[in-house]
């Protein structure tokens, strides 16, 4: 009965950390299951995919890039990352070099920040492309833009949706 309650309650904790195990190498995985580290080696290739799974896995804020980025829109959505520990998708309809031009005097914040940062270029009308997208992709959490100009909208707020 005593070996059972054990197997019962190994079970119980790794169902309670079962998406952690997502993120890991294959070494530290056997480490906290109590295997010895050594006998397990990462080669490159698992290791680079635990490193792409876990980052393709990481929750996102996406921010939709009009024809202009206004620093208060930027420092939000930096400011917000930072708190929530999440990473950035800019979603952008022109041109990657347009929307890398306006991207670059927030650079060095971004990376200050830590945060992980990357340029989507989308094609057709915004409001079907931006909802094509979102429906595509659930690691996001949320979208951030201003408004006006954006969404054939006349306000000056910040839009989360």
């Amino acid at each position: 009965m005593k070996k059972l309650t054990k197997t019962v309650k190994k079970m119980l904790d790794a169902m309670a950390y079962a998406d952690a195990g997502e993120h890991m190498t294959l070494r530290d995985k056997s480490r906290i299951l109590g295997k010895a580290p050594d006998a397990i080696t990462d080669t490159p290739v698992t290791a680079g995919r635990a490193k792409a799974a876990a980052a393709s896995n990481m929750r996102r804020i996406a921010l939709y890039l009009g024809s202009e980025l206004p620093p208060e829109v930027m420092d939000y959505v930096i400011q917000t990352c930072v708190r929530l520990k999440h990473e950035l998708t800019v979603l952008n309809f022109g041109s990657e070099k347009a929307g890398m031009a306006l991207l670059q005097p927030h650079e060095q914040a971004l990376q200050a920040a830590g945060i992980d940062m990357q340029l989507v270029t989308l094609k057709g009308e915004p409001l079907p492309g931006l909802s094509r997208y979102l429906r595509g992709h659930s690691e996001i959490a949320f979208l951030a833009c201003k408004d006006s100009g954006y969404l054939d909208q006349d306000s000056d707020s910040i839009s989360v949706a």
